[in-house]
């Protein structure tokens, strides 16, 4: 499903796997990227077959203003959206667990911000 969700992002934010939009990985550099990190999920229901996947989402930014639009941006992909397919997954739903939360500056003075994002699927 990571690997869906960054797909998703390159495609729509034009951010380039490996370059700037990483998975399970938050290198030093660039300076402006986004981490979409497996933060595993909740425990799946006896009898139900879906299951909810937690995402977390880290963004880095040269300044404030492009960070919080960057995690808007992320935001507005995923939030409250209903039935579609990522990858080999049904997505019912998927919305954000937390808003575009600042985090703080970096030892270089860039800002970080993150976005919880939870998914609601059905293996297909």
């Amino acid at each position: 499903m990571l690997l869906a969700i960054v797909d998703l992002i390159a495609e729509k934010l034009g951010f380039i796997p490996s370059e700037n939009l990483f998975i399970n990985a938050y290198p030093d550099s660039p300076d402006t990227i986004i981490s979409v990190i497996d933060n595993g999920g909740f425990p799946p229901k006896l009898y139900e077959p879906t299951r909810e996947k937690v995402v977390d989402i880290k963004i880095r930014a040269g300044n404030y203003d492009e960070g919080q639009a960057l995690g808007e941006q992320v935001f507005k992909l995923f939030h409250d959206k209903e039935n579609y397919e990522l990858n080999n997954k049904k997505i019912l739903h998927s919305r954000a667990y937390t808003d575009v939360s600042y985090l703080f500056s970096d030892s270089k003075e860039r800002e970080e911000f993150s976005i919880e994002l939870v998914f609601l699927y059905l293996n297909l």
